[in-house]
């Protein structure tokens, strides 16, 4: 699908036909063992951009999830857990007191995190009525 569109747009934008790269032949002391990729396997045009669509993928999911997959992001998705659920248990959150240590005044955050869902629900009920 993602190839016949860019056909089209090839068409549509007189471009040349793709063309496999040249085939040079890799010197014999890189031949055994060697990590240069192998070209000879691609039989078309389609098959090279094929394996570099997939390899660009795999190196984008590796990319996200090495960003998302760390010990800072955790504690701030579980700050904003704190801060938007109503229904969140502080007992939950050690990890994030452990952190801040004497930042935070558990029993001052209950009652702040109390006034600040009081005040929220209240925006957003009035901000519904407005929008009548």
């Amino acid at each position: 699908m993602f190839w016949k569109l860019v056909e089209q747009k090839q068409l549509k934008l007189d471009v040349d036909d793709p063309k496999l790269p040249r085939q040079c032949k890799v010197p014999r002391r890189y031949e055994v063992g060697s990590s240069i990729p192998d070209q000879s396997h691609q039989k078309s045009v389609q098959d090279m951009y094929k394996h570099t669509y997939f390899e660009v993928i795999d190196y984008v999911l590796q990319a996200i999830t090495s960003r998302f997959d760390q010990k800072g992001y955790k504690t701030l998705a579980n700050l904003e857990d704190i801060l938007c659920n109503e229904e969140a248990n502080l007992n939950d959150y050690n990890d994030v007191f452990e952190l801040y240590g004497s930042d935070f005044n558990r029993e001052l955050l209950e009652t702040q995190l109390v006034v600040l869902h009081s005040n929220l629900s209240s925006d957003i009920k009035m901000s519904m009525v407005e929008k009548k």
